[in-house]
């Protein structure tokens, strides 16, 4: 009877280690993610990410964010309800903008529990542009 309720728990704690081991990993949104979201938008990105920061949006937005989550909006994204979180934001190189294009261009995508919930593709020259998360040619 011992020897069945040792040999019990020791698989259930197995099985609970190894349940948090894969579930932690499953949820991670990586470089590879990101890449097969620029894909099914039409862009190429430089991997690894050229910046993983943790951005904390405002507790209220502003001129600055409303102007930002109006592009959000444009893409199907709202960041209203993101208000005071952390978030991540994860910048990459955008490999295939246009020919005559291809420097400064930067894909942004703003990350929450493992899941998109917003970003941009920009130019970061001095006249460069900010355009929403939108497939190519749309």
């Amino acid at each position: 009877m011992k020897n069945s309720i040792l040999i019990g728990t020791i698989i259930m704690v197995f099985t609970c280690v190894f349940l948090l081991i894969i579930t932690s990993r499953a949820d991670v949104f990586g470089d590879n993610d990101a890449a097969g979201f620029f894909k099914s938008l039409g862009y190429e990105i430089k991997v690894p990410a050229q910046e993983i920061k943790q951005i904390r949006f405002p507790e209220q937005m502003n001129d600055i964010y409303e102007d930002y989550n109006r592009l959000q909006k444009q893409a199907g994204y709202d960041i209203s309800p993101y208000l005071g979180k952390t978030v991540t934001r994860r910048t990459y190189t955008i490999t295939n903008y246009t020919d005559s294009e291809q420097i400064n261009i930067i894909g942004n995508l703003f990350i929450y529990n493992n899941k998109i919930i917003g970003g941009d593709i920009t130019n970061v020259a001095i006249n460069g542009f900010m355009h929403p998360l939108i497939a190519r040619g749309d």
